[in-house]
């Protein structure tokens, strides 16, 4: 049998070109699904997370008490308060996601 000509070649080139190419898709593709899962499973607390401030210094209200106010303005409770905040974040998130769990699969 005689050798391939140039255009043989070239075609068997461009096919496995295209199968790589489909491979790479389907890895994108892939990537994308886990992307979106882990954005439907915590899409609510991304939106609680995105409406609460990041820092509470000057948030916290003053009471006209001196003890109280140096006390609220302490680094450790302004700490606190953000910790607590986070994971009532979480909580609130993760209740929406619930929620909309819910709704979602009732209709389908």
């Amino acid at each position: 049998m005689t050798g391939m000509t140039k255009a043989a070649r070239t075609l068997q080139e461009l096919d496995k070109e295209i199968e790589a190419l489909k491979e790479k898709a389907k890895r994108l593709e892939a990537r994308m699904d886990e992307s979106w899962d882990y954005f439907q499973e915590h899409s609510g607390q991304l939106f609680v997370r995105s409406i609460v401030p990041k820092s509470f210094e000057g948030l916290l209200p003053r009471t006209g008490i001196r003890l109280v106010d140096t006390l609220l303005e302490s680094d450790r409770v302004q700490q606190l308060v953000e910790r607590l905040v986070e994971k009532g974040a979480g909580w609130l998130g993760d209740l929406l996601n619930w929620l909309g769990n819910r709704v979602f699969s009732n209709r389908e």
